[in-house]
């Protein structure tokens, strides 16, 4: 008796696109790998979106960072706001955290407005216009929270509104307990 090859196949077939569907339902989707996770973070120096000042990263050495890219454009940004308020407060005075915005490919003026609209954030922002802070950080879309150590390394990412359970559960994993 000889098999077909076609029959072999009308079998196999579904069950492995069956298989890999199966898979696919385990992951997170807000887990995209990235090359920068494990790396050093890299440096910037954006203007302050507040005030007069610059935003630097190197001035946070030895603290981890929480380090959030946003928009006003960005609707997913507003699902997190409150969220972000609220770690910013829980963190504030901290010598072992700190919290930095990034304002991404965005205007000041626009980003001015949304933070009058729906809350200063409790921390400083810088404003990267261009984009290229967050093309150093291979930002994938908005909005992403990563996490940098005390050494400078990115521990993790986070892609899409953060909540306050996900960021407590990397910062403990950090040694932070807020």
């Amino acid at each position: 008796m000889r098999i077909h090859a076609w029959k072999i196949l009308a079998i196999v077939g579904p069950l492995v696109i069956l298989a890999a569907f199966g898979f696919g339902l385990t992951r997170d989707p807000s887990t995209i790998q990235s090359a920068t996770v494990g790396k050093v973070a890299p440096s910037f120096d954006l203007p302050a979106l507040q005030g007069d000042g610059r935003v630097r990263l190197g001035e946070y050495k030895g603290r981890v960072v929480v380090l959030n890219f946003w928009a006003s454009w960005c609707v997913s940004c507003r699902v997190e706001h409150d969220v972000l308020i609220q770690l910013g407060h829980t963190f504030a005075g901290r010598s072992d955290l700190a919290m930095l915005g990034i304002n991404y490919r965005d205007t000041a003026d626009a980003a001015q407005s949304y933070l009058e609209r729906y809350g200063a954030y409790p921390y400083p922002s810088g404003v990267d216009p261009r984009g290229r802070t967050g093309i150093d950080f291979g930002v994938y879309g908005l909005p992403e929270t990563y996490f940098l150590d005390t050494n400078g390394r990115i521990h993790s990412r986070h892609i899409g509104p953060i909540d306050l359970a996900s960021a407590h559960a990397i910062l403990r994993e950090m040694g932070i307990a807020p």
